[in-house]
């Protein structure tokens, strides 16, 4: 479950839809964590549907980068 809420709040994050109480609770979870396993997850997830796409727009690649 902690990891569906994860993911979930990164995707929100990331797609800047991010609420202030969502953004707290994701810095919160990610403090909590014992291991980096859920945001490698979410990350290998993100990488793959992207290859799947194509590739990412230029923009939107920068705008990843500078949000990590």
């Amino acid at each position: 479950m902690q990891r569906n809420r994860v993911s979930y709040l990164l995707e929100r994050y990331f797609g800047n839809s991010i609420t202030a109480a969502e953004e707290q609770e994701l810095n919160e979870r990610l403090a909590e964590m014992e291991t980096d396993a859920p945001l490698e997850d979410w990350m290998k997830a993100q990488w793959e549907r992207y290859q799947a796409e194509g590739s990412l727009a230029q923009d939107e690649a920068d705008r990843i980068f500078d949000r990590i």
